[in-house]
């Protein structure tokens, strides 16, 4: 870093194979010397004090599969798939955790207002429209989305879009699956996400864990008590972008957009919803000091 704690350019990488063609880069770790890089085509490591890592000659395919999703290395590096979690011993790749068995896998989207559940047979992405046989339907992915994972002191943790999940020794721990929000509406009127799905994590050192959420605010889930999480959702605008904005003579900051409109006096902010999103917003309390009224109007495009 430099003096601004900036990141200062060195090099970059990107001759991982001379194989098969690397469309996506998934995950990138650092552990003492090494790089890991989990890509479409596998996860590769190579050593940036030793190896040439321009060259593919430099990089070493630890994994070859396709479908691993992120990496944690480590003594005992796990990968995290969709739907199960490897564990390398003496070389081999066994499996420490298995998800379905916790919760039904389902496509991402809905058809007529139901999920469709997922089959070693269906493939979420080509499913076949009911409506008509000769038309595929793109329902998203299968099964829960993967977030994040970390491995701390023994845990590991893996955050999906509706679940969070802590493991030790490949035995579940501790699980919540997503209670708060809306996860009914999937998008709002010019196409953006609504659904209230997770979106990070992080922890106290008394053991408190907060998960972020999609434009709802933090949950909080303490150590003691983890039946009764807690919302917290700042002062803050519904929205970062608006289609117009204006500064009355009062000196009054006005700002509309088609998911509703903001008026700013210097203090607190007031959001104006339309009714049919007023729902997806946490209710106001000691601890949601977002403040938002509900508009009975239909927003256009």
């Amino acid at each position: 870093l430099d003096s601004d704690r900036l990141p200062v350019y060195k090099d970059y990488f990107n001759h991982f194979s001379s194989g098969a063609p690397i469309t996506d880069i998934l995950d990138l770790d650092i552990l003492l010397d090494s790089i890991f890089v989990t890509t479409d085509a596998g996860i590769f490591a190579g050593n940036y004090k030793v190896d040439n890592l321009k060259s593919a000659a430099g990089w070493g395919k630890i994994f070859t599969g396709t479908s691993a999703k992120q990496f944690l290395p480590g003594i005992e590096p796990l990968i995290i798939f969709d739907s199960s979690i490897s564990q390398r011993e003496n070389n081999l790749w066994i499996e420490y955790y298995d998800f379905p068995s916790e919760y039904p896998n389902y496509c991402e989207k809905k058809i007529d207002g139901d999920y469709i559940e997922c089959a070693i047979d269906l493939d979420c992405s080509d499913y076949p429209d009911p409506e008509d046989p000769n038309k595929k339907l793109n329902l998203g992915f299968c099964g829960q989305k993967l977030i994040r994972a970390e491995q701390d002191e023994g845990l590991v943790k893996l955050l999906f879009d509706k679940w969070y999940y802590e493991l030790e020794n490949g035995e579940l721990t501790f699980s919540y699956e997503i209670s708060v929000g809306n996860q009914d509406m999937e998008k709002n009127i010019i196409g953006g996400k609504m659904k209230t799905e997770f979106t990070s994590f992080t922890f106290t050192e008394n053991g408190n864990r907060f998960i972020g959420l999609n434009d709802y605010g933090l949950l909080s889930i303490s150590a003691e008590n983890n039946v009764s999480p807690i919302i917290f959702a700042p002062n803050t605008p519904f929205n970062n972008k608006y289609n117009a904005i204006t500064v009355t003579s009062a000196g009054i900051l006005a700002a509309t957009t088609q998911l509703g409109s903001l008026v700013w006096g210097g203090e607190k902010y007031q959001n104006y919803i339309p009714s049919r999103y007023y729902t997806y917003y946490p209710n106001i309390s000691n601890t949601v000091q977002f403040n938002y009224v509900s508009l009975l109007y239909n927003p256009g495009e």
